[in-house]
Formats: C-alpha cells, structure tokens, sequence
C-alpha cells in the first residue's frame, strides 16, 4: 500500500507527477504542498503539449520547485515523486548548485515514492 508520509519537522513537502498519453504524446503535469502536517498549501496543473513521459515529470519538478522557491519562498522543502530518473536528475542537478541536500534516501521503486530534503541556499537562481 502506497501512502502519503509527513516530512520532518519544519519542513514543506511537494508531490508531483507527470502523465503522458504516448511517448511521446499529449501530456500533463501537477503538483500539491503541504504543511508538516499534511495540510494542502497550495496546488498546480497544467497542460504541456506533445512531452516524452521523462520531460512531463521534469516539468512537474520543476514548476513545484518554482512554485515553492520563487512564488512561496518556501527555505526547507522535502520533494517526493514516483520517477526515480527525474530524482536522479534532480539529484545531479542540486549537487552543481548550491542548494545543501539535508536527507536523501530512496526506497523500491514502483512501491513507494521517491524523497529528497533540500535546504535553499538564499543566491539560488530557479528559471
């Protein structure tokens, strides 16, 4: 069984996912936060166009991350997704920045969602 997990303490979570009709083929991507303890904070959607099911969950990533950091200004953020390559990249993407990675773990793939804690540095710049 798949459920929802608090992050630590003092922290936001922001779940996304990405779904794609095809691959590629016409495709979407949406995302909540919530509080540390699980209340809904605020919410996203969209659709993309013509995405691969990798660019659909990146896009995802990354108009949460931008959600969180840009409009919420959220400093301590806890990100969970069910794509283990756009944790991966995520992952890569966060050791070339100076975003402090707190806590990563990750656990099968497919059965439970994959976590990343990420503490903002204040000079990081998200497009």
């Amino acid at each position: 069984m798949v459920s929802w997990l608090r992050p630590p303490i003092s922290f936001y979570k922001l779940n996304t996912d990405g779904f794609s009709r095809g691959n590629p083929g016409p495709s979407g991507a949406g995302g909540v936060i919530r509080d540390e303890v699980g209340n809904w904070v605020r919410g996203f959607s969209s659709f993309i166009g013509r995405c691969t099911s990798i660019q659909t969950e990146l896009w995802g990533l990354r108009e949460g991350l931008k959600l969180a950091w840009k409009i919420m200004h959220i400093e301590k953020l806890n990100v969970e997704t069910d794509s283990q390559l756009s944790m991966r990249i995520l992952h890569f993407i966060l050791l070339a920045t100076s975003l402090r990675i707190v806590d990563i773990f990750s656990i099968n793939y497919g059965t439970v969602p994959l976590n990343i804690s990420i503490v903002r540095a204040t000079n990081v710049q998200i497009i």
